[in-house]
């Protein structure tokens, strides 16, 4: 494409209007990447003369709905938001969808609110897993519903703290991951989105294994964990005095096990320990990961 090209676009900068112009094609070593097809793109440039714009173009007769962003500031965090779009993306209208809980995570409920608003899909209600991801979807109008309210969940989209080769997850770095599996084994597709530092040949090979306990069995939960050869500590709050509260009213132990060669065992046999309501381990629930990663500077999305 020849840098002497314009695209002409009546224009929309976040609730400003512009007046409309021309908007002279930027050099191609500008470019970062380019996430989607027709109709719907985003462009990311290295430096952007309108950053965090939003456009609805037209080019050659064909309507692009154009996402222009900006990669100078923090590659990591553009990685984030392509994986969460590129989820978002997969929702249709009249779908119900499980929203899940964390910062990539966040970019998807963000996207999802997005296309509702534009009109790019319909008819979607959330089911939230945590409050984070209620508070979220109220702040970008997706409509909610509690699990006594649907008889389904079309797609959950949730993040992870580590994924095996096996599509097998360790969740629970946010305290939110009872509710969590609930609503990601409901769903019929569940797709988790990660950035490539979650990736691991095998779990529990940097994250600690979160088991949320009722308050009062904190004790002997421990005491059955250290004889399954664990070594479980009482997850304490930040800005925060005495242990992290889960959304249930109850307390995490994070545990650290030496390996976990058989991930399904290990987590039937915690959950089977009185006082336990669910541990962080997700065995044979995931359908598909979105990887975010980061090449030569350069933001990009790959499937697993």
């Amino acid at each position: 494409m020849a840098r002497s090209l314009f695209w002409k676009f009546p224009c929309k900068a976040r609730r400003r209007f512009v007046s409309c112009g021309s908007l002279p094609l930027p050099h191609p070593n500008n470019f970062v990447g380019v996430i989607d097809q027709l109709p719907r793109l985003t462009i990311i440039f290295a430096a952007p003369p309108y950053p965090e714009w939003h456009f609805h173009a037209k080019m050659c007769h064909v309507s692009l709905s154009i996402n222009v962003m900006s990669a100078a500031a923090d590659p990591v965090t553009l990685m984030k938001s392509m994986v969460g779009k590129a989820a978002a993306d997969r929702v249709v209208s009249g779908s119900i969808v499980g929203l899940g809980t964390g910062s990539t995570t966040a970019y998807a409920i963000e996207y999802i609110g997005k296309r509702l608003q534009n009109g790019e899909i319909k008819d979607v209600k959330g089911v939230p897993t945590s409050f984070q991801a209620e508070v979220l979807a109220k702040q970008y109008g997706i409509p909610l519903a509690t699990l006594d309210d649907v008889d389904r969940i079309d797609v959950a989209i949730d993040g992870a703290d580590e994924v095996d080769p096996n599509k097998n997850l360790i969740k629970g770095g946010g305290a939110a991951h009872t509710r969590e599996k609930v609503v990601d084994a409901l769903a019929a597709q569940f797709i988790v989105v990660v950035d490539s530092s979650k990736l691991v040949d095998k779990l529990g090979s940097t994250f600690l294994l979160p088991v949320e306990v009722l308050p009062m069995a904190k004790t002997p939960v421990m005491r059955a964990i250290e004889k399954l050869g664990g070594k479980p500590q009482l997850r304490m709050g930040v800005k925060k005095a005495g242990p992290v509260i889960t959304d249930q009213g109850n307390f995490v132990i994070d545990v650290k096990f030496d390996f976990i060669d058989n991930p399904a065992e290990l987590e039937k046999t915690l959950n089977n320990i009185p006082g336990v309501l669910e541990n962080g381990l997700f065995v044979g629930v995931t359908d598909v990961v979105l990887i975010g990663e980061i090449k030569d500077g350069q933001p990009f999305v790959r499937e697993m």
